[in-house]
């Protein structure tokens, strides 16, 4: 009598002939495990070999592990402050291959330029538009994510990112410290640039700002706890409708036109808040000044591409009446608190010249001076740890302020870490 095959067996033959299946010879089998190896091992091998020929050792940044460092202790007597160091160590290691890898160093720039020159695309930091405008991903996130105060979000960014996530509380709470000590508090959230200028990322002629779907009620929050907040998105886009570009074509900072349309409107809600200038106590020397933006940078790209070309702008230098560089004064009654968009025109380091940033443009426009504490990417947390400490160091630095400016880029809202300090 014919035994009958299992129903099981029957049925993944079946699935074979419907679905198709691949039969790898041994040969191509070990070809193909042995190519994957090298192209994930080929990149720490290759940096390791490098290493030792220039006398560092193998993962120079492990070095520590190997020696006795105070207050590492031994294995026993503080297990997780070894694990903790050794995971640090890790990752600086991984950091510094990525950074500093050879292979990376040769291949990455020709691949990049045939993406970006050939395909028309960035990578994870940079996102290319048309008519040779770049975003930031992370701006391009907030615009489009998830709500940055839904529930599900904060408590995802909380777990999973080990964060604060909800900024109302912080700020309020700054706004609390501040008014204890009779200072006002003006919020300025700089919009992120796909909200002002959203046509190049679109088919369509979009052009009402694109706003992440939280940002209304962020603002209504604020306005519940009596802060103030000047939102410049109006502003930037009536310097767009006067035919003048509000943000730099392949950076993630706004134009000389955009901050100075901002600097006013600021100059206008310092005023209200009962600050006095003396008009004509200041004035702008026109410069022109040529500069490579920092999405462009962040492509990797052979210094020849053509799309590292550096954009030229208009800045507007400011002086004091007797000749002299602007600075930021410690006993000014306003005190700018900020990240890269108040430095921009005012950092060298950030490669768009000096004297014409976000405090040299105020403190024209309201004919007075301005005190200044920014700090790159630090909008959300850093630069109020800051304040923090130049308070305790320095109680004099509060003294005398009516307003302080805290400005910051929309994104740190959904990627900002807005724990609460210590008190000011």
């Amino acid at each position: 009598m014919a035994t009958s095959r299992p129903i099981v067996s029957r049925r993944t033959e079946q699935a074979c002939r419907e679905v198709g299946q691949t039969d790898v010879a041994r040969p191509v089998a070990w070809l193909l495990v042995v190519l994957v190896g090298v192209a994930v091992a080929g990149p720490s091998l290759t940096q390791t070999v490098l290493d030792l020929a220039a006398g560092k050792g193998p993962f120079p940044a492990l070095a520590p592990l190997t020696r006795t460092e105070p207050g590492l202790g031994g294995f026993l007597d503080d297990p997780f402050a070894v694990n903790r160091a050794f995971l640090h160590a890790i990752e600086t290691s991984e950091d510094r291959l990525e950074d500093e890898s050879w292979l990376r160093a040769r291949l990455l720039p020709p691949t990049q330029r045939f993406f970006t020159e050939g395909l028309g695309l960035g990578n994870e930091q940079a996102v290319a538009g048309k008519d040779g405008w770049w975003y930031l991903a992370d701006d391009l996130g907030h615009v489009v994510g998830r709500g940055f105060l839904a529930p599900e979000v904060l408590l995802r960014r909380e777990r999973d990112g080990g964060v604060t996530p909800d900024p109302v509380p912080a700020i309020t709470a700054l706004a609390g410290e501040l008014r204890g000590r009779g200072i006002e508090l003006l919020v300025v959230p700089v919009p992120a640039k796909p909200t002002v200028v959203p046509r190049p990322l679109s088919r369509r002629d979009t052009r009402a700002p694109v706003r992440n779907p939280s940002f209304e009620t962020f603002l209504d929050r604020l306005a519940a706890a009596g802060v103030p907040v000047y939102e410049p998105t109006a502003d930037l886009l009536a310097v767009e409708s006067a035919g003048k570009p509000s943000f730099l074509r392949t950076d993630t900072h706004w134009t000389p036109a955009g901050l100075d349309g901002v600097a006013v409107g600021i100059a206008s809600r310092l005023e209200a808040l009962g600050v006095t200038g003396r008009p004509g106590d200041y004035y702008r020397r026109p410069a022109r000044v040529a500069g490579r933006g920092d999405l462009t940078a962040m492509l990797a790209l052979p210094s020849a591409s053509p799309v590292l070309a550096p954009e030229t702008v208009e800045v507007e230098i400011v002086r004091t009446v007797a000749g002299e560089t602007w600075r930021p004064a410690p006993s000014a009654e306003v005190l700018l608190l900020g990240d890269s968009f108040s430095n921009v025109y005012s950092e060298p380091a950030l490669g768009w010249g000096t004297g014409a940033g976000l405090g040299e443009q105020i403190s024209f426009h309201l004919g007075a001076p301005v005190d200044r504490i920014a700090l790159n990417a630090g909008g959300a947390l850093e630069v109020r740890a800051e304040l923090s400490r130049v308070a305790k160091a320095d109680p004099r630095r509060l003294a005398g302020k009516r307003v302080v400016v805290y400005q910051f880029a929309a994104r740190e809202l959904s990627i900002g870490d807005w724990r609460l300090l210590a008190g000011l």
